[in-house]
């Protein structure tokens, strides 16, 4: 999936750049016919003036999750939610076709995972090494998972942006951003017991052996404090004034590193083994980042400002 989005962005860039440089068809045809004095170079500076440095504003609002692949059962049902990226900083034209970007910036993602019924796990040792069947059941457990990261982008931009006509880009980059606040919070109960073959017996309610009814969720578990994110954007710009350019279009972020597959800090109930508490992590504790195969997303709209300091 990865290859195949990255293959079409260089493909995308590469009819952009390629409409935006008639010269290679006007210059083959020149050779042609004797004449091999290139115009389109002098033609593009005189009819275009576009921004040598400055300064950037830069927004995008969007739908975001924490998405994972390996939640713990299907109980749980991801819904994803509001968020945004938000950042400032300088940028500097390598050429007309192409700048480079450095900021400093703000990056929220947002996630619900809710869920209701009953799951189970055969053979695990309670802490008199009997061995049983688990059963432990949601009731109404929700965690609202809301992330907000101090982030550092840096990107680079391809595509023409004119002081004096409407141009148009490309974009990708990486991101890395440090938490500031993870936001979470966990809602709902859940009841566990018991089966023993051995006896043909169930134990529920029994908090000796770890067994709980309408036990609150755990709140304890915390996200990693780094993330890396790649982006890429495409879009429009548009000239305001003789400084002044705006950039309209759409953006989506896709995270690097893995935030679950994180022990609990919880796992201490001297009443269960260790196979017992984490088997229940994965429900009882946040899941993303319980369970390997966390990351974070952002697909929405982009807009924002150049601030020209420069102009050829």
């Amino acid at each position: 999936m990865r290859k195949a989005i990255i293959t079409s962005c260089l493909l995308f860039f590469y009819i952009i750049y390629c409409a935006a440089n008639p010269q290679f068809e006007t210059e083959k045809n020149r050779e042609e016919n004797g004449a091999t004095t290139p115009q389109f170079s002098t033609k593009m500076k005189k009819n275009s003036i576009y921004p040598v440095w400055g300064f950037f504003i830069n927004a995008s609002p969007g739908l975001t999750t924490i998405n994972s692949d390996n939640l713990s059962s299907d109980l749980w049902e991801l819904e994803s939610k509001f968020g945004y990226n938000f950042n400032v900083g300088y940028f500097h034209s390598l050429a007309p076709w192409a700048k480079i970007k450095l900021g400093l910036g703000v990056s929220s993602y947002s996630t619900t995972l809710s869920g209701n019924g009953e799951v189970q796990q055969s053979m695990l040792p309670d802490i008199d090494n009997d061995l049983y069947t688990e059963s432990l059941t949601l009731i109404n457990a929700e965690y609202q998972i809301n992330p907000i990261y101090l982030s550092v982008p840096l990107i680079l931009e391809f595509g023409f942006s004119s002081l004096n006509k409407i141009g148009y880009y490309i974009d990708f980059g990486i991101e890395y951003s440090y938490l500031m606040n993870d936001n979470s919070k966990a809602s709902g109960s859940y009841t566990t017991k018991g089966t023993y073959p051995e006896w043909g017996v169930t134990l529920e309610n029994v908090p000796e052996l770890g067994f709980y009814t309408a036990q609150s969720l755990e709140e304890s578990t915390e996200l990693p404090k780094g993330n890396f994110s790649v982006r890429g954007g495409a879009g429009i710009t548009i000239p305001l004034s003789g400084v002044l350019i705006f950039r309209l279009g759409f953006a989506g972020y896709l995270g690097l590193k893995d935030l679950g597959n994180k022990q609990s800090d919880s796992l201490t109930d001297s009443s269960l083994s260790q196979e017992t508490q984490t088997f229940r992590s994965g429900y009882i504790n946040n899941p993303v980042t319980t369970t390997e195969g966390s990351k974070t997303r952002h697909l929405g709209i982009e807009f924002g400002l150049y601030i020209s300091k420069r102009v050829k």
